[in-house]
């Protein structure tokens, strides 16, 4: 699920205005301490475990670069050669966190966390998926697809949800490495809501997740949790 995000980019502009930009998947760098932790008036955050210890994410009480919470958009479209008036619409879409730290003149990612959906819409002509098709993604709703990895196509995962976090070690956790086995795992959104952000709409959505994630080598811990976060911006592109 490698993403194609200008991560320093939005660093920058952020500050100014909140604009879409295009996945990757190996964006996030999360940390198991507590970070931006001045969370009492925090609007977005996610605070809960990981592999048993302490992991929260916090925003500032308005947004900003730093733990920010806020999601990354990407839909990318392409014939759909059964049907020549159709196209197919492959939609990433998620929140992230990431702190900035800047060192040595240039912007260091310090740490992360990813949670997204992959989803494939089919339409008629060139319309992008609608804001309705967005909502319905993120209705309130207990969700257990989860993706894996896929054996070819442009996308590295099946579709469903995925979540990724990187630990203080600099180690990549994810949902759908290692067997991707996520028995008893789920997502559940209890509610959303349009809100906005520094002159932009999103989607935020609150709720909790318990899931497995998996290092590069089969090992497994489990991340779990409740969030308040920013999903989507409306302006996917």
């Amino acid at each position: 699920m490698k993403k194609s995000l200008s991560l320093l980019a939005y660093a920058i502009i952020v500050f100014v205005t909140i604009s879409s930009c295009s996945k990757k998947k190996d964006d996030p760098a999360p940390s198991n301490s507590n970070t931006n932790t001045n969370n009492s008036t925090s609007k977005y955050y996610f605070k809960g475990t990981f592999g048993g210890a302490a992991y929260n994410q916090a925003s500032a009480a308005s947004t900003t670069a730093y733990n920010n919470g806020i999601g990354a958009s990407s839909v990318g479209n392409y014939v759909d050669y059964a049907n020549s008036d159709a196209y197919v619409y492959e939609f990433y879409e998620g929140s992230f966190w990431t702190k900035f730290s800047y060192q040595n003149n240039q912007f260091t990612e310090i740490d992360g966390l990813v949670i997204e959906v992959h989803k494939s819409f089919s339409y008629i002509g060139e319309d992008y998926p609608s804001e309705q098709d967005i909502k319905n993604i993120y209705a309130a709703g207990t969700y257990t697809n989860f993706s894996t990895a896929a054996n070819s196509g442009s996308y590295p995962t099946t579709q469903g949800w995925d979540i990724e976090l990187t630990d203080d070690n600099g180690k990549v956790w994810s949902s759908y490495k290692g067997t991707a086995d996520q028995t008893g795992s789920y997502i559940k959104i209890d509610s959303q809501k349009d809100v906005y952000e520094t002159g932009a709409r999103f989607l935020s959505a609150k709720g909790s997740v318990s899931c497995k994630l998996y290092d590069d080598s089969g090992n497994v811990k489990v991340l779990e949790g409740t969030f308040n976060q920013l999903f989507s911006d409306y302006s996917v592109d």
